[in-house]
């Protein structure tokens, strides 16, 4: 894919059963690290919510749902989160 790799917009959440908001996977998190390593990143207006790279998880509320624009979306659903995926999956941003 080469050059195109570098127009890819990757982004990387987890729906906890325990948490009422998904989270998102900063650049300094394990994925994070994985996607850069591919030279895969995400969109620029996640980025802007980190705030030091200590920040490896980013709460995420329904209202702001347009910050999960990426042309790639990788979610992972724990088992006691499917309502709430299903909740943020049915949304209009």
């Amino acid at each position: 894919m080469g050059d195109k790799l570098d127009k890819i917009k990757v982004y990387v959440s987890r729906f906890y059963g325990q948490v009422q908001l998904p989270k998102f996977h900063s650049q300094s998190s394990f994925p994070g690290n994985i996607m850069a390593e591919l030279g895969i990143y995400m969109p620029v207006n996640q980025m802007n919510l980190v705030k030091s790279p200590d920040n490896h998880l980013i709460i995420l509320s329904l209202e702001r749902i347009d910050l999960l624009d990426a042309d790639i979306l990788f979610v992972a659903v724990d088992m006691g989160a499917k309502e709430l995926f299903r909740k943020y999956q049915n949304s209009q941003p």
